[in-house]
């Protein structure tokens, strides 16, 4: 669990991001606790985070996502 992330931009927001685990190897992302009372949060990202291993052997392999 993240509990703060400093932005290279220099804005300091903390907040929670929480990993579970679900069925069928589902992975859901939550972010909580965004403390907006110093600043606003348009948009918040996670480099380098490697959550996702599939290839085209893998004959039952999807994804769904929202960008």
């Amino acid at each position: 669990m993240v509990k703060k992330v400093v932005f290279r931009e220099g804005i300091d927001v903390p907040f929670d991001v929480v990993f579970t685990v679900k069925e069928y190897q589902i992975v859901e992302k939550l972010i909580k606790n965004i403390d907006e009372s110093n600043v606003t949060v348009n948009s918040i990202g996670f480099p380098v985070q490697p959550l996702i291993s599939a290839n085209s052997a893998q004959s039952d392999a999807s994804l769904d996502a929202a960008w």
